[in-house]
C-alpha cells in the first residue's frame, strides 16, 4: 500500500512542569535531536525513567489520561496516591487509583506529572503518555525511520506548510479531516495509540455500505479496559493530507458490541466525546509518513521521509 499525491467522562488536571529541554549540540535552537523509538504492533515506545526504574513510555494522542505501571516501579518510587477515578475506554469502564507529583525523565527532560492512573501495562511499559503532553510542544514523528523529535513553538511555524486540517480545542481530543472514499470527508480522532487503519461507528459503516447489517464478527478489538467483537472491511481509498492510500483496513463494532463511540446510541467515553466525530485513524495510515503536529495552534504537516 503506497501513498500517491492526490489529511472520559472524567478529565484529569495534569500538572506539567518542564524543567528544561536539553538540546543536543548539533540541534537548531529549540529543536531537539532525533530520538530513536521502538514501534511494536503499531505503537510508539520511547525510553523513560521514573526514579531508578527504566523502561518504555507509550505515546498515545488518543488518551485523555496518563497511565503508570505501579507494579513495575513500586520498589523504586514512593508514589503519592490521590483519589480513585472512573476510567472510560473504547471498550468499557473501570475504577482505578491515581498518583500525583511523579517525576518522569523523558526526551532528556524532567517532567512532574499528576493524575497518573494505575494500570497493568505489561512487563516493560512504565507509562502511557496522553494527549496533554502534545499540547506543550511541537512533535515530529518519522514513522518509516522510527524516530521522533520535539520542538518549541517559537522554533517552528506550520502556518504556511500545514497540509491537513487539524482541530484540537481545550478539553477536546485531536481530530483530523480525512477523506474515506467517494470524496466524503470525515473528522477522525488522530490516535497514535490505535494500531489499525481506520475504525468507525457501526452506523457509519452500515450507511456507507462498508458492511452488511448481518455480517458476523471477524476479530476482537482490545482496549485499555476491555475487548469487543469487531467486523473488518477494506476501504478502497483513504486520503490523508495530500496523499491517497489504497486498500486500507477498516473496522467497526459487531452487532451487540458496546463501544464508547459517539455514533453508538448512549455511549460516550475517552476516545470519543460530544459526538464531534465518528471514527479513529491510526498506525496503518501513519506508518508511511513523517507527521509534524502542533496541537496548541491546531496545525499539522504530513510528508514523506528522507534517509535517516
Amino acid at each position: 500500500m503506497q501513498p500517491t499525491v492526490a489529511p472520559l467522562p472524567h478529565l484529569f488536571y495534569l500538572v506539567i512542569c518542564l524543567f528544561g529541554i536539553l538540546w543536543g549540540p548539533a540541534s537548531n535552537a529549540g529543536v531537539s535531536q532525533w530520538t530513536d523509538v521502538s514501534i511494536r504492533q503499531g505503537h510508539i515506545y520511547v525510553p523513560v525513567s521514573i526514579g531508578s526504574a527504566k523502561g518504555w513510555a507509550l505515546l498515545d494522542t488518543g488518551a485523555e489520561i496518563f497511565a503508570i505501571n505501579k507494579r513495575l516501579i513500586a520498589n523504586d518510587v514512593d508514589l503519592k496516591e490521590g483519589v480513585a477515578v472512573n476510567i472510560a475506554g473504547v471498550y468499557g469502564n473501570e475504577k482505578r487509583k491515581v498518583y500525583n507529583d511523579v517525576l518522569v525523565d523523558l526526551f532528556g527532560s524532567t517532567f512532574e506529572w499528576s493524575g497518573l492512573v494505575d494500570a497493568d501495562l505489561g512487563d516493560d511499559l512504565l507509562l502511557v503518555v496522553g494527549e496533554s503532553f502534545f499540547n506543550q510542544l511541537v512533535v515530529q514523528m518519522d514513522y518509516p525511520n522510527q524516530r521522533i523529535r520535539i520542538m518549541t513553538h517559537d522554533a517552528v511555524d506550520l502556518k504556511k506548510s500545514e497540509n491537513i486540517r487539524l482541530r484540537k480545542k481545550k478539553y477536546q481530543q485531536p481530530q483530523v479531516l480525512v477523506t474515506l472514499g467517494n470524496n466524503k470527508k470525515e473528522w477522525l480522532l488522530f490516535d497514535t495509540g490505535f494500531n489499525g487503519g481506520v475504525m468507525v461507528t457501526r452506523r457509519m459503516a452500515t450507511m456507507r455500505g462498508w458492511i452488511d447489517p448481518n455480517d458476523q464478527a471477524t476479530h476482537q478489538g482490545r482496549g485499555a479496559v476491555r475487548s469487543a467483537n469487531m467486523i473488518g472491511f477494506t476501504l478502497p481509498e483513504v486520503t490523508f493530507g495530500p496523499f491517497t492510500l489504497e486498500n486500507v483496513l477498516g473496522s467497526t463494532p459487531a452487532k451487540g458490541a458496546k463501544l464508547n463511540l459517539p455514533g453508538e446510541q448512549g455511549q460516550t467515553g475517552t476516545k470519543f466525546k460530544k459526538k464531534s466525530f465518528e471514527g479513529i485513524v491510526g498506525y496503518d495510515v501513519f506508518k508511511h509518513f513523517v507527521i509534524t503536529m502542533d496541537f496548541k495552534n491546531q496545525r499539522m504537516h504530513v510528508g514523506l521521509p528522507t534517509e535517516s
